[in-house]
């Protein structure tokens, strides 16, 4: 309560400005949505209502009144494998125009996150690490007991469908009608020592997130050409 107070959401909304929320990614699609990082300002031209200290604990665990897409979820995970560089995502992967000859699309660079010391990135990345490799992380289940040997940093979370009315066994999520589930959130990159893919994953309804993400990284980086399972002490910096 009081970290999330001295922060204040004004400081708590600049460090997400700076991921690209709240903003557009740049990617060549048509109708991409912005998402919301909110404000008092945002609180009072929406809702016509006051910002309370309240809105601003609850923003700083991820709940209240943002909304990213997944996309920019993806972003922000490969500009944390980054440390802080920035890129716009594209789909084309090069053009080539009759009688010319063939042209890759060139990685476009962002403004980049900056941070009062470099240190907090691999503190964060090495909590990341640990949400799969920790017997207590919330993605172990998924990783940690299985044989694989990358190295990888992700996060965990959920997209609550519904109110609970009691926390007992009639409550639970199994119990409940599949379109009431709760959707389960699942960011990463790995390896996370030298990154090569970054992802988000939203299963609607479901708590296969983390699962998907094993799949994919499994596909991804196959068992021959991974780094070593163990997390690092000082994670080396390289790009994505």
């Amino acid at each position: 309560y009081e970290l999330a107070n001295k922060m204040g959401i004004r400081r708590m909304g600049a460090i997400l400005n700076q991921f690209g929320f709240g903003t557009l990614t740049g990617i060549d699609l048509d109708d991409e949505l912005p998402g919301i990082v909110a404000s008092p300002e945002w609180k009072r031209r929406m809702k016509g209502e006051r910002w309370y200290d309240g809105d601003t604990i609850i923003s700083a665990i991820g709940q209240g009144f943002m909304q990213a897409t997944p996309l920019q979820l993806a972003a922000a995970t490969a500009t944390l494998a980054n440390r802080g560089q920035r890129f716009m995502p594209f789909l084309l992967l090069g053009e080539q125009l009759p009688g010319k000859a063939y042209v890759s699309q060139q990685p476009i660079s962002l403004d980049p996150v900056t941070l009062q010391d470099d240190v907090y990135w691999d503190i964060v990345i090495k909590a990341m690490q640990d949400v799969v490799a920790s017997p207590g992380g919330t993605a172990y289940r998924a990783f940690g007991p299985h044989n694989y040997t990358y190295t990888i940093a992700a996060k965990t979370g959920t997209a609550q469908v519904s109110r609970r009315r009691n926390p007992d066994e009639q409550d639970k999520q199994e119990n409940l009608p599949e379109k009431l589930r709760d959707h389960n959130l699942f960011i990463a990159f790995a390896p996370a020592d030298k990154p090569k893919i970054a992802l988000a994953i939203i299963t609607e309804h479901s708590h296969v997130a983390a699962e998907t993400a094993r799949a994919i990284f499994d596909y991804y980086l196959g068992t021959q050409q991974n780094v070593t399972r163990h997390s690092p002490n000082k994670i080396e910096k390289t790009p994505a």
